[in-house]
């Protein structure tokens, strides 16, 4: 079952991507994985701090690893994050269609939601997504008012 996407902007192919994943009780202390097993190095940290150390629940990425696919940035937090709430928190927090809400963002250490790029990311969801909106911050102003409506 899909938890949520992750929407990931990648600058040498200039594509934006949506990688699907799931949450897996069977991955220790908040790990973040291909979907054969093996690490994903580069997110470690970042699902480790949007869970939580005490959590025992990892992260799958529905996709094998692809040697000129580049991971970076911290945006994964948010929709990992709400994935988690939607699964744990019972009727205090919304059932939303994963196909129709997507998010992107990252937490600072006082657990603020703070800036990402997201312009890439909106453009690559009205191609891939249609009928989907995308949730996360906005401090840079990327989007216009236009786009917002």
């Amino acid at each position: 079952m899909i938890d949520g996407f992750i929407p990931v902007y990648d600058k040498k192919k200039d594509i934006t991507r949506f990688i699907p994943f799931m949450l897996d009780e069977t991955l220790s202390s908040s790990d973040i994985v291909y979907y054969d097993g093996q690490l994903v190095k580069e997110w470690q940290n970042e699902v480790r701090d949007s869970l939580g150390k005490d959590v025992s629940i990892g992260c799958r990425l529905l996709m094998l690893e692809e040697k000129d696919f580049s991971f970076c940035g911290s945006s994964l937090m948010l929709p990992i994050r709400m994935a988690y709430w939607r699964r744990t928190k019972g009727d205090s927090f919304p059932r939303y269609n994963v196909l129709r809400v997507l998010a992107t963002g990252a937490f600072d250490k006082q657990e603020r939601l703070v800036a990402v790029g997201i312009s890439q990311k909106l453009e690559g969801l009205k191609e891939q997504f249609k009928d989907a909106i995308l949730f996360g911050p906005d401090e840079n102003c990327d989007i216009s008012n236009d786009e917002r409506q």
